[in-house]
């Protein structure tokens, strides 16, 4: 038992330790370069604004390393919800928009 804990403990070390390897040879070969990336979050069925806390804590945990910004689709959510999810959105500095909007934020003019 004592073993298979070890063996579980060591696996996670390594995994980790590879990371963090990892990270520094990105940080040796291309120091301050780093692409925008970003998070769509497509919003659907009887809670998305549950979706929407979701995905900020998700963000909270992994850090702006992580992504650079989040973005939740609100096509497939009815009216009423919407309007509270362009709220939620907004308390977790989220955009919240429609998918043909999408381009005008993630536009290098816009």
């Amino acid at each position: 038992m004592k073993l298979v804990l070890f063996l579980i403990l060591l696996t996670l070390a390594m995994l980790g330790l590879a990371e963090f390897l990892h990270g520094v040879r990105l940080w040796m070969t291309a120091p301050g370069e780093r692409a925008k990336t970003y998070a769509v979050l497509r919003l659907k069925g009887e809670a998305p604004e549950e979706q929407i806390r979701y995905a900020a804590r998700q963000y909270a945990w992994r850090g702006n390393s992580y992504i650079d910004g989040l973005f939740a689709l609100t096509d497939e959510v009815d009216e009423e919800h919407r309007d509270r999810c362009l709220a939620e959105a907004e308390r977790h500095q989220m955009i919240a928009c429609r998918k043909i909007e999408l381009e005008q934020y993630l536009s290098p003019h816009g």
